[in-house]
């Protein structure tokens, strides 16, 4: 009877951490974009400003800068004061410096503040899911990261909804949002713990890792392996991007809709992302790399249809297989980064991982506005389905892992999907 006792407390622990790890991750992927609605208000109250035109726009976008580059430093930080610790940070420092823009009064003060909200979105990201693969492993982690994914897409839905709510109110009204993270980081000082020393994940080591020899001697070696996935995740958010910030263009050339039916078209996006997100377990076994090529030919095949469509449903329709692709990149780019790094490595993996995301959304206007023409953006998305096709074709020729699924590469030196009753988490 005592000897089953430790790994059911194990489990309970592992259900509690794993509940405050999903709803901190509400807080990350929409965090520069929730004062969008407010833009407009912003721009008239800041009228006086010098280059008032310029800095409000920077103000949603430098959040994403932010997180590029300071997100390669989280793991450092993670790896001298813990997980928890640098979490609980940055969710208190999210909430006091994105909610600053209820008082500040000064445009280039609170574009410092967005960008101290930037550092924290990097600090809950990287932490979160360091803690997330800490405590999960296996099937259970691909049910979790899935899940993951899910309530960042739906959180973000409800933050940008209600952001538009207060923004009728008030320029200032979407800042109010931020002030959520207070009572998560309460749920994060008392229901957080750091997963035990002593597990696979915590083996000391001062590189990455990769799961099994073959990919160890792989053409990519071990550090560029992890550099590709790296770009891997980089080219999915410049793809990715190129919706919410052309979208309501493309609509309004080819159908003369507005604001109203483009949000109903992106909310209807999110939520078949948020759904493809949720099957990513069921998905998961076929393999990281397979599941990375049906989601970049899913993307392209949509993107390709989005851009060459001339009417509203035909576009839904493109939209709608692009987000069944976008559902499932994320969460296993995420597993193949816990599946490949341990210890140190993890941390500082995932700090590179979510640097690239956030560079990508960061460039990808920038990189999307030479294929505009006179206005018209469907070569964007053309153009973006065919790079999502070749991404996809060099998954195909076999870049760096092997079609095997990776639950079953036992060769892995510190092996990292445990179902052992002792591995709280794990099923």
């Amino acid at each position: 009877m005592t000897t089953q006792q430790p790994p059911a407390l194990g489990r309970t622990t592992a259900s509690r951490v794993t509940w405050v790890l999903l709803v901190s991750s509400t807080l990350t992927v929409m965090a520069g974009a929730t004062i969008s609605p407010a833009l407009p208000a912003m721009n008239t109250h800041f009228a006086a400003a010098g280059n008032s035109q310029v800095l409000i726009r920077l103000v949603l976008s430098i959040t994403a800068l932010a997180i590029a580059v300071s997100a390669p430093f989280v793991g450092g930080l993670i790896t001298r004061f813990g997980a928890k610790r640098v979490l609980l940070t940055g969710a208190i420092v999210y909430a006091v410096a994105g909610s600053s823009g209820l008082a500040i009064d000064s445009l280039i003060v609170l574009l410092a503040s967005r960008f101290i909200l930037g550092m924290a979105v990097a600090c809950v990201m990287v932490a979160s899911i360091t803690l997330i693969t800490d405590w999960h492993a296996g099937t259970s982690r691909n049910k979790v990261l899935g899940t993951q994914a899910a309530f960042s897409g739906l959180g973000g839905v409800v933050f940008l909804s209600l952001g538009g709510f207060l923004a009728e109110m008030s320029w200032r009204g979407p800042f109010a949002i931020y002030l959520l993270a207070m009572p998560i980081a309460v749920l994060v000082a008392l229901f957080v713990e750091e997963k035990t020393p002593g597990s696979p994940s915590f083996a000391p080591i001062t590189a990455l890792s990769i799961e099994s020899a073959r990919e160890r001697k792989g053409v990519l070696g071990q550090r560029s392996f992890v550099i590709a996935l790296f770009g891997l995740a980089f080219a999915s958010q410049v793809i990715f991007y190129t919706i919410p910030t052309q979208l309501p263009f493309h609509l309004q050339n080819i159908a003369g809709s507005g604001a109203v039916i483009a949000g109903f078209i992106i909310a209807w996006m999110v939520a078949v992302q948020s759904g493809a997100s949720l099957t990513y377990r069921f998905v998961a076994p076929i393999g990281n790399r397979l599941t990375a090529l049906i989601s970049f030919t899913l993307i392209g095949a949509g993107l390709i249809i989005l851009g060459m469509a001339n009417t509203l449903p035909v576009s839904i329709l493109g939209l709608t297989i692009t987000a069944l692709g976008t559902g499932l990149v994320m969460p296993n780019l995420n597993s193949w980064v816990a599946s490949t790094a341990r210890g140190k490595g993890k941390a500082q993996a995932f700090g590179g991982l979510t640097s690239a995301m956030f560079a990508g959304q960061f460039l990808s206007p920038a990189l999307a506005q030479p294929l505009i023409i006179e206005g018209n953006v469907s070569f964007v998305y053309i153009a973006a389905g065919i790079l999502s096709a070749v991404i996809a074709s060099c998954l195909l020729l076999r870049i760096g892992q092997p079609t095997t699924p990776s639950h079953k590469n036992q060769s892995a030196p510190i092996p990292d999907h445990s179902t052992t009753a002792t591995t709280p988490g794990a099923s």
